[in-house]
């Protein structure tokens, strides 16, 4: 969870891709992009650069949106009410058939490990009483000779 809250900070002031093969990872704009372009081939390649450098700056509603796009076919990029999502459509449909990016937010990210976080504490927390109540019931000894819970 921690590492999720750093990765949503980094990627407000950090422009971070990698890419191996036909598929680029990027985290940047308060988001966590996948592209895969079937034409596009190499090999491993990293970058991390501060935001600033390039003027990187998606419009707040559009950075916390979820979304998939895939390729369209070519069509001429419409200029009138272009929008961040819109360039983003435009590349995707610039590229091969099969191209798609999928961008997903830091807070739908975190939204769907919350349950699972959740579960793991109340799976402690069970445990936790249990351990108690057999200290309880063993008379206040809770380890036995050897150092492990519930052996003599």
């Amino acid at each position: 969870m921690l590492f999720i809250c750093w990765a949503w900070w980094d990627s407000t002031i950090h422009n971070t891709w990698s890419r191996l093969g036909s598929t680029t990872l990027y985290s940047n704009g308060h988001s966590f992009t996948i592209v895969h372009a079937p034409a596009l081939l190499s090999e491993f390649e990293y970058s991390r650069e501060r935001i600033n450098s390039y003027g990187f700056s998606p419009p707040l509603v559009e950075a916390l949106s979820p979304y998939l796009l895939t390729h369209e076919g070519s069509s001429p990029p419409v200029r009138s009410g272009y929008t961040y999502r819109k360039g983003l459509q435009d590349m995707v449909n610039s590229g091969a058939p099969g191209t798609f990016l999928l961008r997903l937010p830091y807070w739908f990210i975190l939204l769907c490990f919350l349950p699972v976080w959740g579960l793991l504490l109340l799976l402690r927390a069970r445990r936790l009483k249990r351990a108690a109540i057999s200290t309880l019931m063993t008379g206040g000894e809770a380890t036995g000779t050897d150092g492990v819970l519930g052996r003599p």
